[in-house]
């Protein structure tokens, strides 16, 4: 498989002769990956990701592929805040969600409201 993209900056990102690597098979719709440092004990960090239609979220790293969240409201869209703390769009719970250090989440942003 060859990397192509439609920007040149692009794979200028990855070394000459990168190739694509095939991690995992079973999804239904990937979207939102955001690399999230080692947290709540972990040895290493990894990827999180979502499989919006399977209502999953996932996580890679170098232990391989573990659930992250299921159900996960259908999430999506996600980053990390200032703090290094996982924010996620969630269709399900129709709110921007942050997941604290400890691994528990809270609604952020509800019904497009501000709350604390």
């Amino acid at each position: 498989m060859t990397l192509s993209a439609d920007q040149p900056d692009f794979c200028a990102l990855f070394p000459p002769g990168a190739e694509l690597t095939r991690l995992a098979t079973g999804f239904t719709w990937t979207e939102g990956p955001v690399w999230v440092p080692a947290r709540h004990g972990e040895e290493s960090g990894g990827v999180i990701f979502s499989d919006v239609r399977q209502n999953r979220t996932w996580r890679y790293s170098p232990a391989g592929l573990q659930p992250e969240m299921d159900p996960s409201h259908h999430q999506n869209g996600h980053c990390l805040d200032a703090q290094g703390r996982l924010i996620a769009c969630s269709h399900g719970e129709r709110a921007l969600l942050r997941q604290e250090a400890g691994g528990a989440g809270r609604f952020w942003l509800p019904t497009g409201k501000a709350s604390a």
